[in-house]
């Protein structure tokens, strides 16, 4: 426990005005830095996710057309016996 005399004596010494406002102008441009890094850092992960996940989609897409493509062509063998035994 400080007495409140020691206190009341203790001097205390203000920075000015203008360090003042060079401080509350720094805290904010801090804040502003955070957030933007925690943006970047967002949009990265994301980014990052897009790259890795883009090739499995194409071979996705590609597996797909493949697949289509030979049902295709088998219906239309298919269809060609059929109309040669015809």
């Amino acid at each position: 426990m400080i007495p409140r005399e020691c206190l009341e004596t203790l001097p205390l010494h203000m920075p000015s005005v203008a360090v003042q406002r060079m401080i509350t102008e720094l805290d904010a441009l801090s804040a502003t830095e955070t957030r933007l890094l925690h943006e970047l850092a967002d949009k990265k992960l994301k980014f990052t996710r897009f790259a890795l996940l883009r090739p499995v989609q194409n071979a996705q897409h590609h597996g797909h057309e493949a697949r289509h493509n030979d049902a295709q062509g088998s219906a239309k063998s298919l269809g060609k016996s059929q109309q040669t035994n015809s």
